[in-house]
């Protein structure tokens, strides 16, 4: 999946916050521009919400991922306990196999 890339309304504050207004083309960043001039605390307020917000998809993106990467490992790899558990599998069925006169 990877990380998520920040939207245009992100991309836009940031253009906004980082860039001098005579760099402003689009609509929406003279609309940004205006927001910031006129109510800077807001401003702060709706880019930090935003900013907060992809940070917790890729938080969660990465978690995800790190969990799939470790099943991947241990159904892989396998690691002692599930070696053994295979173990114990094989012994039953073979009991019951036998038990059974299939063996």
């Amino acid at each position: 999946m990877g990380l998520r890339k920040p939207g245009k309304l992100l991309r836009d504050y940031r253009w906004v916050y980082t860039h001098d207004a005579r760099q402003d083309k689009t609509p929406g960043r003279k609309v940004l521009r205006k927001l910031m001039r006129d109510n800077g605390p807001r401003f702060m307020d709706q880019m930090g919400k935003l900013e907060s917000e992809l940070l917790g998809l890729n938080e969660k993106a990465e978690v995800r991922e790190s969990l799939v990467a470790a099943k991947e490992e241990v159904v892989t790899k396998g690691d002692a306990g599930t070696e053994r558990a295979l173990e114990l599998v094989d012994k039953l069925l073979n009991e019951w196999d036998t038990s059974r006169g299939n063996g």
